[in-house]
């Protein structure tokens, strides 16, 4: 989401920078929320629970991108 809303914004870096600190925000409180109940066990749990998610849907979403053109994929090679 956050490359579709960056192509067409006037700021990109700023719709970059707030999607970075949203998502580490979340995890964080998430972890947080976790290892209140004291066992690192849990925490290992949400950990695998991340990756497994993060795996999954970048599987699912990877290709969901917008399509460069020829000039621009000459330029990142």
């Amino acid at each position: 989401m956050t490359l579709q809303y960056m192509v067409h914004s006037r700021y990109p870096a700023v719709i970059t920078l707030l999607s970075y600190i949203l998502r580490v925000a979340v995890s964080f409180l998430i972890l947080i929320y976790i290892a209140r109940f004291g066992e690192w066990t849990y925490i290992l749990y949400w950990l695998a629970g991340f990756i497994l998610a993060r795996i999954i849907l970048s599987r699912l979403l990877g290709d969901n991108y917008p399509k460069k053109d020829k000039k621009e994929q000459q330029l990142w090679k």
